[in-house]
């Protein structure tokens, strides 16, 4: 089940504070996995 489809069958369910919260956790997640990527690959 991907980001976008868990976004889309939460807000099908009309529960837009767990979307928002799911979907902000995901993105914060992602944040930090692209920073120590840039950050290891600047150290490289």
């Amino acid at each position: 089940m991907t980001t976008v489809s868990f976004c889309k069958f939460v807000s099908r369910e009309k529960s837009f504070r767990l979307l928002l919260s799911a979907c902000s956790e995901t993105l914060l997640e992602l944040i930090e996995v692209i920073i120590s990527v840039s950050i290891n690959g600047s150290i490289k």
